[in-house]
C-alpha cells in the first residue's frame, strides 16, 4: 500500500515545479516593476503587506524549501531568480553567498533590483550573477553613498538585461547625476535590451535638456529596443518623444496607470501638455506608437483651466442619442401587499433614514415628523424613536423629562438614555424624577456637550449618591453605566445675617422632580472670597460625608464606568456582598479612597475587567480592593506605571495596559513576575523626541521571559522606520532586536512587529570605502 507521501512524489517534478513557482517567485512581480523610488517612504516587506498569516518565519513561502530535499532542490532556483536589495547589509549577506558559500547559485539570479548604491560589494554582486535578464535601478542615492562599485558594475561584459526598470525621483545628487550619465554610455550598447520601464521625473524648474531628458532620448539609440513603459503621472516631455519616434525598432510607447499619481497629476492639463497632445494627434508616426492603459487605448483627455472656465469642452451624453426605454410593467401597488409585508418594507425605509445622521445632528426629528403620518407608520416609529434618547446639554434633559411625564405610555420603550445635566462648577440637574419613568433602563451615560473636551466628559452627567443607589430599584434590568460622576455634597451655606450682603445660588424651572431641579455641586473648587470693600468673605463650602443608605443588589449591571468623587460614611455591617453579582468590568476614575473601600467589601464574583485612573490607583486603599479582588481580573488599565505588587495580587492576569506616556525617573521592569500575563499595551501617544524616549531603555531592556514565560507581545503607538538612514537613527529598534531574541516582539500602532533587518559589517563597510576611494 502507498502512503499519501509517496503517491505526492510520484509526480514529475516539472509539474511540481510549475505549481511552487505560483507560491515563491510571483509576490515579488509587483515589486520588482515599481516605480516608487523614494526610499524614505518605503513600505513594508511583502511578507508584512500580506497578513498576518506570512509574518511568521516557519509560514513564509521560502519555508518549503525544508520539506524535503527534492523540494530544496526544485524552489533554490525560484528562491534566487529574483533578488531584491534593500541596505548595505543585504547586498553583503547576498554578495557572500554568491562569491564565497554559494558561488553555483549566482547563475539562477535572473532578476535584480537595487534599491540604491550599496558600494563594492554591488560590484562583486553584479559580477557573480553572470545570467542576469532583468535589472531594476532605483536613481535615488543618497549623498553618502558611492556609486563607483555600480558604475563600474553596469560596464560588466555579461551584463546586457532583456528588461531594464529605471525607478526615480525629483531628488538631486551628485551621485544620480554620475549614474545618469553612466547609463547613457552603456544602455545603447546592451544588445539584447527589448523592453525599458522608466520614470521622467522632472522638476518643473529644470531646463528641457535635463539629465533624464538625455537618457530618454539616448534610448532610441538601443539596436532592440521595442517597448517603453512610463507612467501616466511622469510622461517625458515633447522633445524626447519626438527624439524616440526616430527610432527604427520602437514599436509601441506603454503609458501606464498604476493608480498612484504619486507626482500630483492635476485634473486640469497645463500649456505643455495641450501641445503635446496636440503634436501627438497631428504626428501620425508618433500617434501610432502611444498605446494608453484604458479599455479602448485611447489618451483620457484632461481638459484645460479656460475650457473648464468657459464651458466649452463636449459632453458625450449631450452627443448620444436617446435610447428609447421599453414599457415594463406597473408592479403591484404597495396598498395590495398584506400588512405584514408592508411593515416590513416600511421598516427598511426608515432604517436607511435613520442611518443617514450623522455627528452633531440627530434623525429623530425626520422621523418624528414620519411617525405623525399614518398609525401603521405611528406603530413602527414610536418604539424606535423612544429607545435610545441623549441630550447633550442640561436644557434638553428638562425638555426629554417633560415628554416623558406627558406620555406615560411611552415610557416602556425607553432602554438607553445619554443625557448631560451639568449647569457649571456649582450646579447640576437633579435627574432622579426623569429615572423614575424608565422601568425598562437598559444604559445610563453621559454625553458630553459639543465643545466638551476629552478631559471634561466626567463633567457630562453628575449624580447625587442616593440617585446612583436607587437605580437599582427604579431599572432591574440596567446592565450598563457610563461616563457618569458620583459629585461630591457639601454643608448648606449659613444665611446671612441682617446688613450683611445676601448671596443665594441661583434656581432653574422644575421640570423633573417635583422639588428643585437645581443641586448645588460637584466642584472641590471654593467660590471666589475675594473682597475689601465692606462686604464679609462668603462661608467656605464644608465637604460632608454622605451615609451610605439602604444598598439595594443590581442584579443585571455588567459594566460600570464612572467618578465617585463624593465621601461616603457606611459601617462594615452596612454593606452587603452581594451588590454587584453580575458586573464584569469596572473602571475608576480618580474615586475617593472611601468608595474603594465600599467596593473592597463586596464579593464581585464575575469581575474580569478593571481600570484604575488618577487617584483611584493611588489611593491608600487601592491595594485592599486588588488584594481582595485580584485574583479575578483578567484585564487590567492602569493610569500609571504599576508597582511590583500589582501583578504579585493579579495572578490571573493576562492583559495590561499602561496609559502613562513614559516611565517615572530610575523604572524598570526587573520584579515583574507573571504566570499568566501574555501581551502589555503601553500608551499610544509614544515620545517622538529622542530625551523623551529615554527612560523606556531600562523598561525594555529589563523585561525578563523567565519572570514572564507567556509574555509575546508588547503592543506600543510607534511606526517602525523602513529605510536604512531612518533604522540606524531609531531609538526602538535595538529593542526590538533584543527582545525578539528572547521570543517578545515589541509590535506598532498597526499590530506588525518589527523584522530584523540584515545590516553591513563594520570592518566590511570600512573595507569597501577604501576599495571606493582607490576606485576613484
Amino acid at each position: 500500500m502507498t502512503t499519501p507521501r509517496q503517491r505526492f512524489g510520484a509526480l514529475p517534478e516539472e509539474l511540481i515545479r510549475e505549481v511552487l513557482v505560483h507560491v515563491i517567485d510571483f509576490p515579488t512581480d509587483r515589486e520588482f516593476f515599481s516605480f516608487h523610488g523614494d526610499r524614505s517612504t518605503r513600505g513594508a516587506a511583502r511578507w508584512r503587506t500580506n497578513g498576518a498569516q506570512l509574518q511568521a518565519p516557519e509560514r513564509r513561502p521560502p519555508a518549503l524549501l525544508l520539506v524535503c530535499k527534492d523540494w530544496q532542490r526544485i524552489c533554490t532556483p525560484l528562491l534566487y531568480r529574483t533578488a531584491i536589495v534593500r541596505s548595505k547589509g543585504q547586498t553583503e549577506s547576498l554578495t557572500a553567498t554568491l562569491t564565497t558559500l554559494r558561488p553555483e547559485l549566482g547563475v539562477h539570479v535572473r532578476r535584480l533590483r537595487c534599491e540604491g548604491a550599496f558600494g563594492m560589494d554591488l560590484y562583486r554582486l553584479l559580477k557573480a550573477t553572470t545570467r542576469l535578464t532583468h535589472l531594476a535601478l532605483v536613481l535615488h542615492v543618497y549623498a553618502n553613498e558611492g556609486v563607483s562599485g555600480l558604475c563600474r558594475g553596469l560596464h560588466l561584459d555579461h551584463i546586457n538585461p532583456v528588461v531594464l526598470v529605471i525607478a526615480d525621483t525629483m531628488n538631486r545628487s551628485k551621485n544620480r547625476t554620475k549614474l545618469l550619465q553612466t547609463l547613457e554610455e552603456v544602455v545603447p550598447k546592451w544588445t539584447k535590451l527589448e523592453v525599458i520601464h522608466a520614470t521622467y521625473c522632472q522638476d518643473r524648474w529644470t531646463t528641457a535638456d535635463s539629465d533624464i531628458s538625455a537618457l530618454f532620448k539616448r534610448f532610441s539609440a538601443c539596436p532592440s529596443l521595442h517597448t517603453l513603459v512610463v507612467p501616466e503621472d511622469a510622461q517625458p516631455n515633447l522633445d524626447a518623444l519626438k527624439t524616440l519616434s526616430r527610432s527604427r525598432n520602437l514599436r509601441r510607447i506603454f503609458f501606464s496607470s498604476d493608480g498612484s499619481n504619486r507626482w500630483g497629476l492635476s485634473y486640469y492639463a497645463d500649456k505643455q501638455e495641450l501641445e503635446k497632445n496636440e503634436y501627438i494627434d497631428t504626428d501620425p508616426h508618433l500617434s501610432a506608437l502611444c498605446l494608453y492603459d484604458t479599455p479602448d487605448g485611447k489618451r483620457k483627455t484632461r481638459p484645460s483651466r479656460s475650457e473648464m472656465w468657459l464651458g466649452l469642452q463636449d459632453s458625450d451624453e449631450d452627443n448620444d442619442a436617446e435610447e428609447e426605454v421599453p414599457a415594463q410593467t406597473a408592479p403591484l401597488p404597495l396598498l395590495g401587499h398584506p400588512e405584514d409585508v408592508q411593515e416590513k418594507i416600511w421598516r427598511q425605509i426608515f432604517y436607511h433614514i435613520d442611518a443617514l445622521g450623522y455627528a452633531g445632528r440627530n434623525s429623530s426629528p425626520a422621523l418624528l415628523s414620519c411617525a405623525q403620518v399614518c398609525q401603521l407608520f405611528r406603530r413602527i416609529l414610536v418604539p424606535d424613536i423612544y429607545q435610545s434618547l441623549s441630550a447633550n446639554s442640561y436644557k434638553g434633559t428638562i425638555a426629554l423629562a417633560y415628554n416623558i411625564r406627558r406620555s406615560p405610555a411611552l415610557r416602556h420603550h425607553v432602554r438607553t438614555l445619554e443625557l448631560n445635566n451639568y449647569l457649571n462648577d456649582e450646579k447640576f440637574l437633579d435627574i432622579h424624577g426623569l429615572l423614575e419613568y424608565t422601568p425598562n433602563l437598559q444604559m445610563l451615560k453621559g454625553k458630553p456637550t459639543n465643545w466638551a473636551t476629552k478631559n471634561e466628559r466626567g463633567d457630562a452627567l453628575r449624580l447625587r449618591w442616593s440617585t446612583f443607589t436607587a437605580l437599582a430599584k427604579i431599572a432591574a434590568n440596567l446592565t450598563a453605566i457610563s461616563e457618569v460622576k458620583i459629585a461630591k455634597e457639601y454643608a448648606a451655606v449659613p444665611k446671612a445675617k441682617a446688613g450683611e450682603a445676601s448671596e443665594q445660588p441661583g434656581t432653574a424651572a422644575s421640570a423633573v422632580g417635583g422639588t428643585s431641579s437645581v443641586t448645588p455641586a460637584a466642584s472641590s473648587t471654593a467660590p471666589s472670597t475675594s473682597t475689601n470693600f465692606g462686604h464679609k468673605k462668603k462661608p467656605v463650602k464644608k465637604e460632608i460625608s454622605v451615609p451610605v443608605g439602604p444598598l439595594h443588589p443590581f442584579r443585571a449591571l455588567r459594566l460600570l464606568h464612572f467618578d465617585a468623587s463624593v465621601k461616603l460614611k457606611f459601617g462594615k455591617h452596612d454593606v452587603p456582598a452581594d451588590i454587584f453579582p453580575a458586573l464584569e468590568s469596572i473602571s475608576f476614575v480618580s474615586c475617593h479612597t472611601s468608595v474603594m473601600k465600599l467596593f473592597a467589601m463586596c464579593e464581585l464574583p464575575r469581575l474580569r475587567s478593571l481600570a484604575l485612573y488618577s487617584r483611584a490607583q493611588t489611593c491608600q486603599d487601592a491595594g485592599d480592593f486588588l488584594e481582595r479582588h485580584g485574583p479575578k481580573v483578567n484585564d487590567l488599565d492602569v493610569a500609571f506605571f504599576p508597582t511590583d505588587s500589582v501583578l504579585e495580587m493579579c495572578t490571573n492576569l493576562q492583559s495590561l495596559r499602561i496609559r502613562e506616556r513614559k516611565p517615572p525617573p530610575s523604572y524598570t521592569a526587573e520584579n515583574w513576575r507573571s504566570q499568566t500575563l501574555r501581551e502589555i499595551r503601553f500608551t499610544s501617544d509614544m515620545p517622538a523626541q529622542i530625551q523623551a524616549q529615554r527612560p523606556w531603555g531600562p523598561v525594555f531592556s529589563s523585561i525578563d521571559p523567565e519572570k514572564l514565560p507567556r509574555l509575546k507581545a508588547l503592543k506600543a503607538g510607534l511606526s517602525w522606520p523602513t529605510d536604512e538612514r531612518s533604522i540606524s537613527g531609531s531609538f526602538w529598534v535595538p529593542y526590538a532586536e533584543m527582545l525578539l531574541e528572547k521570543g517578545v516582539e515589541i509590535q506598532d500602532f498597526s499590530g506588525f512587529p518589527w523584522t530584523p533587518r540584515v545590516r553591513a559589517h563594520k570592518n566590511k563597510r570600512k573595507r569597501s570605502q577604501k576599495d571606493a576611494d582607490e576606485e576613484e
